[in-house]
């Protein structure tokens, strides 16, 4: 008789929050799955132009709600993501604290596009590197997904967001990508607000570079449940920063 895993893993899928679907994402959900023995659910938010901010959010929120209403405990609960469903990841547990739900114990994101302002300094600095992104192509689609609304917001932008209480998180991103400063400066947020963070830089690769590479731990193993992956193409070593209040190493 086959054993339900315990552990669930809640997966938001990218795409600038106007492409993308739960099924497009099921590579990168399925090696979590796999590499953690978790269920994981991935979530098909509503996209703009035609469904804008702050569907995607209330979707997400309303996903973490269903579990926990069919009783999966928030200590087995991690959120994942990437790109747009990296920072919508962390807009859900913000979103999910201000709403008084139990938060998951922890988060995992890849190359969050956490910042929709576009203010980031590797807008310009990793512009010719990136091959997948460019500022051009990003701004295009902003108004679509803020339709109105201040980009800078929170729960649209939540590399301004407070921080405080979320629980550990992992960030990860590579050197060759315009989005590298999201996941830098969110980290920073992070640990001003106290939050146990760590943030892995890999040098060479570009966003969302975890889907062309084996999720491994540093010794070259599987993480199991309640560990964090360090991930990263083989031969090439990330830059791990576990980041405090004060500190920033």
């Amino acid at each position: 008789m086959a054993i339900e895993p315990r552990h669930v893993v809640l997966y938001f899928h990218g795409g600038v929050y106007v492409l993308g679907d739960a099924a497009q994402a099921a590579g990168l959900a399925a090696q979590i799955a796999r590499r953690t023995s978790a269920t994981v659910i991935s979530v098909g938010y509503r996209l703009a132009p035609e469904d804008p901010y702050p569907a995607a959010v209330d979707d997400a929120l309303a996903a973490y709600q269903a579990l926990l209403d069919n009783g999966t405990d928030p200590s087995d609960i991690a959120f994942a993501g990437e790109s747009a469903g990296g920072g919508l990841a962390i807009a859900t547990l913000v979103n999910a604290r201000d709403h008084g739900l139990p938060l998951p114990a922890a988060a995992y994101v890849m190359s969050p596009y956490a910042d929709l302002t576009l203010a980031g300094t590797t807008m310009d600095t990793k512009r010719d590197l990136d091959p997948l992104l460019s500022p051009q192509a990003l701004q295009a689609r902003v108004p679509d997904y803020t339709a109105g609304h201040d980009p800078a917001l929170a729960l649209i932008s939540p590399v301004f967001a407070d921080l405080t209480g979320l629980p550990p998180l992992v960030i990860q991103a590579g050197t060759h990508e315009v989005l590298l400063d999201d996941a830098i400066r969110l980290a920073r947020q992070a640990a001003t607000a106290d939050v146990a963070v760590t943030l892995d830089i890999t040098p060479g690769v570009p966003h969302v570079f975890q889907a062309y590479a084996p999720i491994l731990d540093e010794a070259g193993r599987c993480p199991g449940p309640g560990r964090a992956a360090s991930i990263g193409p083989p031969r090439q070593r990330s830059t791990r920063h576990r980041l405090t209040k004060g500190s920033w190493t």
